[in-house]
């Protein structure tokens, strides 16, 4: 058994265990675009590892990918890396501990995450003293049901009904559900704030008014933020040739920026559930109006896309209590999903106090 750095050259034997895995192979642009591309490994400081592979007699067993990011915290600019893709074969499952080891020991990042552990990895990575995120409930998504038919069967099949069955029931079960939400105020709803107004785009439309409203927000408090520039936003959610790319919605107020969400598809294709994430979200002095204006917009979007549901993960205690006013339904995770370490004190300290994060799905590789 042996560990070292993954090569481009390992692409398909890797490929193989994304597919044992149950995830779609990677491309080599999708390489390229996290170890080449990656504004983040561009910094004066010598290159990261990209991440390591496991084997056995000449035979790729096992992979772990490296994802690099940048932070900002009290003026520094900080180099994070998450530990991606963690699998092993499972008939060599005791030997993971050797994936996991030279991620923790890597030079020259200043933070570790692993921020979408499973029940297992979750397990591995407390055992190297890991601690959670300081963030009350951040195991529990929220989500609004924007197609109650399609919904239902979804949920339907996810219970085990046969698809032919599902298809049956969800159009009688579907409108009751909707009408139940309807009654209850299940939705995101605009406030209709007359100086606020919102457009929606791609990717490409990320421009310089990025750079001042992210000047600003790092600005405001000395949270640990991931770095929001026009350049990293456009590299995170742009050009990867994806069929159903990333939606930005943006918030203004006459002719500034005052807020924005970025919204990903992330489907489930196995029981037909077409989910919409809202992967980042932003607003101006976190103002309430403005989260509302971004939240009734993402949500519009998944009815007009003919998305099942709308979910959010993640945000600090303050922006989910303004969730919480359009009544979303909850779902909890089977383990805490993200964990953190890191060798500097100062910053240690800082951390293990919930109001030093703005944990969203743009930190790690959530989305």
């Amino acid at each position: 058994m042996g560990v070292r750095e993954v090569e481009f050259e390992d692409l398909p034997a890797v490929a193989e265990l994304f597919v044992a895995a149950g995830w779609q192979a990677p491309r080599r642009q999708d390489w390229t675009r996290l170890w080449v591309d990656n504004p983040a490994v561009k910094l004066d400081r010598p290159r990261p590892c990209r991440g390591w592979v496991l084997e056995k007699d000449q035979r790729l067993v096992g992979y772990m990918g490296n994802l690099t990011q940048l932070y900002s915290w009290r003026g520094r600019i900080l180099r994070s890396a998450t530990a991606t893709h963690f699998f092993v074969l499972p008939e060599f499952r005791g030997m993971s501990l050797q994936l996991v080891l030279p991620f923790v020991r890597q030079q020259h990042v200043d933070l570790l995450l692993n921020t979408t552990a499973s029940a297992e990895a979750s397990q591995v990575f407390q055992f190297l003293k890991f601690a959670r995120l300081p963030q009350p409930d951040f195991d529990v998504s929220n989500y609004w049901v924007s197609r109650p038919v399609g919904f239902v069967r979804a949920a339907l099949r996810k219970k085990g009904l046969p698809p032919q069955l599902a298809r049956i029931a969800a159009p009688v079960a579907g409108p009751v559900l909707g009408l139940e939400h309807w009654f209850r105020g299940r939705r995101p709803k605009s406030p209709g704030t007359r100086d606020i107004t919102i457009d929606v785009n791609g990717a490409e439309v990320v421009g310089a008014e990025f750079d001042d409203f992210w000047d600003s927000k790092r600005a405001e408090s000395g949270r640990l933020l991931a770095v929001r520039s026009a350049q990293i936003l456009r590299h995170r959610f742009g050009g990867d040739g994806s069929a159903q790319p990333p939606r930005v919605i943006r918030a203004w107020r006459e002719e500034r920026l005052v807020g924005y969400t970025i919204c990903v598809r992330f489907d489930t294709a196995e029981i037909g559930l077409k989910r919409l994430r809202i992967a980042d979200l932003m607003a101006d002095q976190d103002g309430p109006l403005v989260v509302h204006e971004l939240l009734a917009a993402a949500f519009q979007e998944a009815r007009q896309t003919r998305v099942h549901i709308l979910e959010v993960i993640g945000y600090p205690t303050h922006i989910r209590e303004l969730l919480e006013l359009a009544r979303p339904l909850r779902w909890k995770r089977e383990s805490w999903p993200y964990l953190y370490k890191t060798d500097d004190p100062a910053l240690q300290a800082a951390l293990e106090s919930p109001s030093s994060w703005y944990p969203t799905l743009l930190d790690g590789d959530g989305c």
